[in-house]
């Protein structure tokens, strides 16, 4: 199976390198997109905050 070549540059296999190549690719996306992302990360970060919720509450339970 012949593998696909591709073009990349190891200058983004850096913090600061993987930092600004996540930069270049937030600024192509249109405002609707970048929109849409945000609310995206939103429910992402409330869904983590509903499982930690959990977790504490059930480490709690078994305490008592």
């Amino acid at each position: 199976m012949a593998r696909k070549r591709t073009n990349h540059s190891w200058d983004s296999c850096t913090w600061s390198g993987a930092r600004r190549e996540q930069f270049r690719r937030w600024g192509k996306l249109t405002l609707r997109e970048k929109l849409q992302a945000v609310e995206d990360m939103g429910k992402v970060a409330a869904h983590f905050a509903e499982l930690r919720q959990r977790r504490s509450s059930r480490t709690t339970a078994r305490a008592t």
